[in-house]
């Protein structure tokens, strides 16, 4: 079976001829991507490539692009997605009552919190930045240190680690919840809770951006600048790694590949460490979950850390650190233009629901 990661590795010709020949750089960031994406078992993403619903507009695949558009549904349970928006902005999910999962995903506002890292029960600072939960049903590692291989698995660890809460005190406190029960006759358990949570975040997925629009052949889709941009992110070699339907999210990556990057901050040390304060494995320092570079523009401060606070700075930073190129300003801006088409339409069901009274 094809996982997401080796269905997408295919760098063709794209529709635009880049406006600068590719780089040494480039080509050395393609062959170390290949290599690091294999640090870690690639994953079947048989949900994510699974046919989209009756009804849906279908899906337009571009032949020898590396990024595909996002399709308008990926195939969900609507029963247990149901249930998993109710949990999703129940604050009873967390350990002293006062967080829920839209806490620190605000799906109103590009499904991050807007700061540089998550706060947790009582205020404390966690390690990382909140990444953006749209698209993850086109993920196939989840955490900046790529810990997680499934939904379900993050989500329950979320609970447990980011908001304080333990399972049993989740299950007790919502045990005789109508609006839980009507949905979980059979009763509401730690297995059905996180299938029931990943469920609901799988079905966030942001169709019709501009740049998807272009894909599926609308050319006035995007300006001259904004096609420049595309043609640079591909020939500096940007999307050897963010790539797919999510531009991202299928492997991992050393951040400072042509540059040392480390030490750059004093306040989050083992956050730096990346995944080898997971493994403790010598080839995992420095190496991160590749972002999904979907409605980016909406997500800024940007990097695991949050310390970069706008998207130029982040393009700029990564082309010098991943890339080994400096680029000029005017390539700054194209990319960054290019960038800004992906924010895509997210679906009907980002509010929390409306609950009856006794429901």
């Amino acid at each position: 079976m094809q996982s997401c990661a080796s269905s997408t590795n295919g760098m063709g010709k794209g529709r635009l001829r880049p406006s600068a020949p590719r780089s040494r750089g480039a080509a050395l960031l393609r062959a170390a991507a290949g290599a690091v994406a294999l640090l870690l078992p690639a994953a079947p993403c048989a949900a994510a490539e699974g046919p989209v619903q009756p009804g849906d507009v279908p899906r337009v695949v571009v032949a020898g692009e590396p990024v595909e558009p996002v399709p308008v549904a990926v195939p969900v349970d609507p029963a247990l997605a149901d249930l998993g928006r109710h949990l999703f902005f129940d604050t009873r999910l967390s350990g002293d009552g006062t967080l829920s999962c839209a806490s620190c995903h605000d799906l109103a506002t590009g499904g991050d919190d807007g700061r540089p890292r998550a706060v947790g029960p009582g205020g404390v600072l966690r390690p990382y930045n909140a990444p953006s939960l749209f698209n993850l049903a086109f993920h196939d590692r989840y955490g900046w240190a790529a810990e997680y291989r499934s939904l379900p698995q993050q989500v329950g660890h979320a609970v447990e680690e980011e908001m304080g809460a333990t399972w049993p005190q989740v299950t007790a406190r919502l045990a005789a919840d109508p609006a839980v029960t009507q949905r979980a006759p059979q009763g509401l358990d730690r297995p059905l809770a996180e299938a029931a949570l990943a469920a609901y975040v799988a079905s966030l997925v942001t169709p019709d951006s501009r740049f998807d629009r272009w894909l599926g052949g609308d050319a006035t889709a995007l300006t001259e600048e904004e096609r420049r941009g595309y043609a640079l992110f591909k020939s500096y070699g940007c999307a050897s790694c963010h790539q797919g339907k999510a531009m991202g999210g299928t492997m991992v990556q050393k951040v400072g590949l042509f540059h040392p990057f480390f030490p750059r901050r004093g306040d989050s040390p083992e956050a730096d460490l990346g995944r080898f304060a997971v493994t403790g494995q010598e080839q995992d320092r420095h190496v991160f979950k590749v972002p999904s570079l979907r409605n980016v523009a909406e997500t800024a401060p940007y990097l695991h850390d949050g310390s970069v606070a706008t998207l130029e700075g982040a393009v700029r930073l990564m082309a010098y650190y991943q890339v080994g190129r400096s680029p000029e300003d005017l390539d700054v801006a194209a990319i960054s233009a290019f960038l800004r088409t992906l924010t895509g339409t997210p679906p009907g069901t980002i509010r929390p629901p409306v609950r009856k009274v006794g429901s």
